[in-house]
């Protein structure tokens, strides 16, 4: 599915995707989608199943339902998020840290 199709599907949710396939500007073009999580409390209470998917995956990534956000903070790093939602480099820094944090 295309990224943009994914994000005007599900505005505003968290989309755990794999198979993802990049542009030569390291965004995403399109993934298939593995799971919708409406809210980060969910994304959070799912913990367990986004550590298989990342296990699974190794092209996992989880993508918030909002492009300009998705676009225009991809390569900022935000680790202490100060709202109720994070943007795509939080979410990026979060998945590294599992990551790591499952390695060890």
């Amino acid at each position: 599915m295309l990224l943009r199709e994914m994000i005007d599907r599900y505005p505003e949710q968290y989309i755990a995707v794999a198979h993802v396939k990049k542009g030569i500007d390291n965004l995403i073009q399109t993934a298939t989608v593995l799971k919708v999580y409406p809210t980060l409390q969910n994304a959070y209470e799912n913990v367990k199943e986004i550590k298989q998917f990342m296990s699974r995956y190794t092209d996992f990534d989880i993508v918030y339902g909002d492009y300009s956000d998705y676009v225009s903070t991809r390569r900022k790093l935000v680790f202490i998020p100060e709202k109720d939602t994070l943007t795509q480099a939080e979410i990026d820094d979060l998945i590294e840290l599992m990551d790591k944090a499952e390695k060890r």
